[in-house]
């Protein structure tokens, strides 16, 4: 399994965003939230998918994917209509515009609280005379959609 350092920042507080789910209300209110957070009152792609369950999205998923963007996926067609200067949209998500017309969105950009290497890990990357990489604590999830995430100290794998 490939490995990678990421390291996930926050907005504090992100500023309270109103949007649309498939024509309904969704809402982030003001407060600290991470990208990704193993507890799910502080990750914004938790509440993301929390949202779109509450607005009807059959089976919702939100991810990081291993090229570091964000997936939304759902069973069938739903539509996400941010905010012209959406925070959320942008700089928390990685998505360029609204989204319409199909049921698996994958963002344009790299959110901007997602900072990795941009390569996998590697014993070759290992210090000099230390035998491979410790792991310490590492928590795995799987998703409805089978996607399966692995958190080692704030590190995530994502296969």
């Amino acid at each position: 399994m490939a490995r990678a350092s990421w390291m996930i920042g926050s907005l504090d507080p992100l500023p309270a965003q109103s949007f649309t789910i498939n024509g309904n209300a969704a809402t982030f209110d003001a407060l600290p939230y991470y990208l990704h957070h193993d507890t799910p009152s502080l990750s914004a792609l938790a509440h993301l998918e929390g949202q779109m369950f509450l607005c009807g999205v059959s089976n919702p998923s939100a991810r990081l994917t291993k090229d570091r963007r964000v997936r939304l996926s759902g069973d069938a067609n739903f539509t996400v209509t941010w905010p012209g200067d959406s925070t959320l949209r942008y700089k928390v998500f990685g998505f360029g515009g609204d989204l319409s017309g199909s049921n698996d969105y994958v963002a344009t950009f790299v959110s901007e609280l997602l900072w990795s290497s941009g390569h996998n890990a590697s014993p070759q990357r290992s210090p000099v005379d230390v035998g491979g990489h410790t792991i310490h604590d590492t928590d795995i999830v799987t998703s409805r959609d089978g996607t399966q995430t692995a958190t080692t100290h704030y590190s995530l794998t994502v296969e």
